[in-house]
């Protein structure tokens, strides 16, 4: 009888140790819904500031979304801006790359879905390709649609 009584003591130890161990080893169901989401965000791209241009005379920019040509705007100088508004659904991230026609990379920006509901965002894209250049995309996220 006193054997029964300890071996069922020591088998509901060990039950109660590994449902401690589950709870404690098992990802938040949050977490888990965060890494296969299926929520999809909306990237919108409102406006590409150009505050000095790349080249001697002026830019023709082109604007590319996940790999994808999208649109091009010639002649971008100093002081010029393009209006762009554009939307793009994505789930989670989504890039956005400035690129000068002749190729080369003006600047890229990995958008993630992290940014939702944050406002309008500004990516600051400075560099140097024969002359100093800088522009600025600006863009906001919402999410989940």
């Amino acid at each position: 009888m006193r054997v029964r009584i300890r071996c069922w003591a020591s088998v509901t130890w060990l039950v109660a140790f590994l449902a401690v161990l589950t709870v404690a080893l098992a990802p938040a169901a949050g977490a888990l819904a965060a890494e296969g989401s299926d929520d999809v965000y909306r990237l919108t791209i409102v406006r590409l500031n150009c505050d000095d241009e790349a080249e001697a005379f002026s830019d023709e920019v082109e604007l590319w979304v996940d790999g994808a040509f999208v649109d091009r705007r010639n002649n971008m100088d100093g002081g010029d801006w393009w209006d762009i508004n554009r939307t793009y659904d994505f789930q989670n991230s989504i890039e956005v790359v400035i690129r000068e026609n002749d190729g080369w990379i003006i600047g890229t920006r990995i958008v993630p879905s992290a940014e939702a509901n944050q406002g309008l965002k500004v990516s600051h894209l400075p560099g140097y390709h024969g002359s100093a250049y800088y522009y600025r995309l600006t863009y906001h996220v919402t999410g989940p649609i």
